[in-house]
């Protein structure tokens, strides 16, 4: 009977979706090779845009057939991507890069349209604003007049040294043992 290498027999083997909690870059195996990883969810997003996905809706709401088109053109593009049961693993990637996708879309979206909330200048919310005081409104400088001159900081000079009756006694910290000595003494 003819062995089968290691490698080649890990690489063949089936891997079920597991039943409990998972993270699906540590059970096909992946957990430590990140450029891999990265590379096999740039080329679901390749396929994604290949389909014409419809980011809109989610990924229950997708034609079977586009879905099923996409799986395809993934294992093709992709023909070392691990083996999985079903191929849930690479439906497992369709479904949270889609999710991952609307999502950017609609928080990007949100935030365009927060940007473009601001009141036009003749709206009734304005109206009900006094104008600001003269004060605040002041003319640009023209370019014909000198700026004005900026003076530089005064020089800082370093404090002189002090002579020995200047300097401050410092006293050193007293042990524990005499801590407690003096306290002791002050009870009694």
């Amino acid at each position: 009977m003819e062995q089968i290498p290691s490698e080649i027999n890990t690489e063949l083997r089936l891997i079920y979706k597991p039943t409990s909690k998972y993270n699906l870059q540590d059970t096909i195996g992946l957990k430590y090779e990140k450029q891999r990883w990265l590379a096999y969810l740039e080329i679901m997003r390749e396929c994604l845009y290949e389909k014409n996905v419809d980011f809109n809706v989610n990924y229950r709401s997708q034609k079977h057939v586009i879905t099923a088109q996409i799986v395809r053109s993934f294992k093709k593009r992709a023909p070392d991507f691990p083996v999985t049961a079903g191929d849930w693993a690479v439906k497992e990637m369709l479904v949270s890069t889609i999710q991952n996708k609307r999502y950017y879309l609609k928080k990007k979206k949100n935030e365009l349209e927060n940007n473009l909330r601001v009141p036009p200048r003749n709206s009734p919310a304005l109206q009900d604003r006094s104008p600001p005081p003269p004060q605040a409104q002041q003319d640009p400088p023209s370019p014909v007049e000198p700026p004005s001159p900026v003076e530089p900081p005064p020089p800082v000079e370093p404090p002189e040294p002090r002579t020995d009756e200047e300097q401050v006694p410092i006293n050193p910290p007293k042990r524990k043992t005499e801590r407690k000595i003096t306290r002791l003494k002050a009870e009694r």
